[in-house]
């Protein structure tokens, strides 16, 4: 069919291969197609996505900034990594204003359990390079312990760039599922059927709140959520908080979740541990956002009372020390023991629950 078409070539677009140089892997060029008579029909809005393509409409110095991401290497050798990262404003147009850099934490389903705090730039010059090492030290890898890093440039969206898809970058160590990526943090899902989505101001919903009990941690519980943002203003500040009682006991901050659109939902999934102060058996999950709105929930954590600070439950072995210091146990010895515990206040023990 006649007419002007932009082509894009993407080479490794999941990043599976480790390159020297992840940031040529991507090509976009327009063509031209004549009808039989030799004419190429040119409409507005062809014309309109070469100049978005290009990023240039009149010459040097115009048309929209584009920041780039990337991260070297995009897969980690087992033992210690030392991960680049590189920032770079690939356009003829200068930053003027400030913008956010977000590195976060993945498990192996790509769910995020950390955000660091965002990193302010105050600009960049067209052409301009910013970047070093991600970690002081490196990073440790062992490939059966999966996770990744991923880090995220303007991660609010206070640039309009020529390309939002190439503002983030991810190093990624074993095997971990994939995840698509984005330019506000946290997994935003992008779904084929995505639920209603509204116009306005950030609202917030807090979905599949829940919580777990860790076999080796009796006093932790572990607290999963889903945020979803319903309306198309993307929220800023976001903060999860757990209140036990009036009391609160741990934070997280998110910085931000972008608005969502007709054909993708804006959500964030991740997890924290709270730690049992007493015989609690709800908490109060409350996310705050954009200076002064927020939500809460009730979520069920079920503790079962706690040792308090001054006291501290062992057991004490019938049995004598060696020369070296050491207590020795040979199999299948039988040997008697007291639990005692510590401290000047009394405290009930349930025999049941010692092992």
């Amino acid at each position: 069919m006649a007419g002007v078409y932009t082509i894009t070539i993407d080479l490794d677009p999941d990043n599976n291969i480790k390159e020297s140089n992840e940031a040529n892997n991507k090509k976009i060029f327009t063509i031209e197609c004549s009808d039989a008579n030799g004419n190429v029909p040119k409409d507005d809005v062809k014309e309109e996505e070469k100049k978005e393509e290009t990023g240039n409409d009149t010459g040097s110095g115009t048309g929209k900034p584009d920041l780039v991401v990337t991260l070297d290497p995009t897969k980690m050798d087992s033992g210690k990594n030392n991960i680049k990262v590189n920032i770079k404003n690939d356009s003829q147009q200068d930053i003027t204003k400030s913008f956010y850099f977000l590195i976060e934490l993945l498990d192996a389903n790509s769910k995020v359990v950390k955000s660091y705090d965002p990193v302010e730039i105050k600009g960049m010059a067209a052409g301009k390079n910013a970047g070093g090492e991600l970690f002081t030290g490196g990073v440790t890898c062992d490939p059966n312990a999966p996770f990744k890093i991923r880090v995220t440039i303007d991660s609010t969206k206070a640039i309009d760039e020529k390309l939002e898809n190439n503002n983030y970058a991810e190093s990624t160590c074993g095997t971990v599922k994939s995840s698509s990526g984005n330019n506000g943090g946290g997994n935003e899902e992008r779904v084929k059927d995505a639920p209603p989505c509204y116009s306005g101001s950030a609202t917030l919903e807090i979905q599949n709140l829940a919580s777990q009990t860790p076999t080796d941690l009796a006093n932790d519980r572990v607290i999963s959520y889903k945020i979803a943002n319903k309306n198309s203003t993307r929220a800023e500040g976001v903060k999860v908080n757990i209140y036990n009682g009036s009391k609160l006991i741990k934070n997280q901050n998110i910085s931000s979740i972008t608005g969502c659109s007709s054909t993708k939902a804006a959500t964030y999934e991740s997890s924290l541990v709270y730690t049992c102060e007493g015989s609690e058996q709800t908490v109060n999950f409350v996310v705050t956002y954009d200076s002064t709105k927020s939500i809460s929930k009730s979520v069920e954590v079920k503790c079962e009372g706690k040792t308090n600070a001054n006291q501290t439950l062992y057991c004490e072995i019938d049995k004598a020390v060696s020369s070296t210091g050491e207590v020795r146990i040979t199999t299948g010895e039988n040997v008697k023991y007291t639990v005692k515990v510590s401290g000047n206040t009394a405290a009930q023990i349930d025999p049941s629950k010692i092992t």
